[in-house]
């Protein structure tokens, strides 16, 4: 029956409330988007999941940086789940470290289609389509910053529909902060189909056959330590089978590691020459998206709004000029950066 079909996107970590780290005074034009990178990154799944016409988002923990949560992470979250709403998209959101319950109360009403699971216990939902139970949703929030507890121990439930556990975790067996657990426990509880991860900023796969175990990582990195392209899954389900997974990259900045070895073919006589060897190997760069075993989306849409590179460039190898190099003072070291930024301002993409 084509009615069982449906749709979903599985996100974690959206941190809202952070900024991306960036060194120096780059461009009023590179400064707001680091600003606000982070929020056009959720506005960008939101946009999504409209034009997929999805059912409904998962979020499986960190919704905000911090339990001190900002009005404008607040309200801004609440105004695109009511965009959502008026397309009949619901919302399940799990709360993590970074935004545990606690005491912490909404600072705004939540809208009707966005539903919080309690840190009292785990919580059930059963998602209705054309007025059939289509799925479950089981999961349970941290009440503090911390979560010792095996909470996925009591995601029980019967196999009727597809079944789909949240967790936010760092699947590590002996870190007791972040629900301890393995691969084999999520395997060992009966009955689920989904394992809709959260907390490990890398996108990755655990397990591909039954259950489905996946982190969807970061949606925008904001550091050295989340490089390359960043996204969501978007999941298609029928019959309680996936029949289509994409992986939706959504963050318009990404950070980058280049190195470059400077060897014979590269005769470096002068600052002129580095930064000639510089622009060449940073000028080439061109969007990439990630490498995973998961088909990527519809490129064209996403290309067109990523808007550059924030790079960390190691140079290595031999030169006569090492000795001016390493001699160089904070001020000529500034000096060159901004003469390096400058040469690469006329790129399609921003490259900083």
């Amino acid at each position: 029956v084509m009615s069982e079909t449906f749709r979903f996107i599985h996100v974690a970590d959206l941190h809202l409330g952070s900024f991306l780290n960036i060194n120096g005074k780059p461009q009023d034009i590179v400064q707001n988007l680091c600003k606000d990178a982070v929020y056009d990154g959720f506005e960008r799944i939101c946009c999504r999941a409209i034009s997929y016409k999805v059912d409904f988002i998962l979020i499986c923990g960190d919704v905000y940086d911090s339990h001190l949560r900002s009005v404008r992470g607040n309200k801004f979250f609440i105004d695109q789940c009511i965009k959502l709403g008026e397309k009949n998209i619901n919302v399940y959101v799990i709360y993590g470290n970074h935004d545990a319950m606690n005491d912490s109360k909404e600072l705004f009403t939540i809208p009707a289609n966005v539903h919080i699971l309690s840190s009292e216990k785990a919580e059930i939902f059963e998602v209705y389509k054309d007025e059939k139970v289509i799925a479950k949703i089981i999961g349970k929030s941290y009440k503090h910053r911390s979560e010792k507890e095996k909470i996925y121990e009591s995601y029980l439930l019967d196999n009727d529909v597809f079944n789909i556990a949240m967790l936010h975790t760092s699947l590590q067996g002996d870190n007791k902060n972040y629900i301890p657990c393995t691969m084999q426990d999520l395997k060992s509880i009966p009955n689920i189909d989904y394992w809709a991860l959260g907390h490990i900023h890398k996108l990755s796969i655990i397990n591909s056959g039954k259950p489905f175990i996946a982190f969807p990582g970061i949606p925008q990195g904001r550091d050295m330590g989340e490089q390359g392209a960043c996204g969501v899954y978007c999941v298609e389900v029928c019959n309680k089978n996936i029949i289509n997974m994409e992986f939706l990259p959504i963050a318009t900045v990404v950070y980058k590691k280049i190195e470059i070895i400077i060897d014979d073919t590269k005769r470096i006589e002068n600052y002129s020459d580095l930064l000639l060897v510089i622009h060449d190997a940073v000028s080439s760069l061109s969007y990439e998206l990630p490498t995973t075993s998961i088909k990527i989306s519809s490129r064209q849409e996403l290309v067109d709004e990523f808007k550059g590179y924030i790079v960390e460039l190691t140079i290595k190898g031999r030169t006569n000029m090492h000795n001016k190099i390493t001699n160089m003072t904070e001020d000529d070291y500034e000096q060159f950066l901004e003469n390096i930024n400058e040469e690469l301002g006329f790129n399609k993409y921003f490259i900083w």
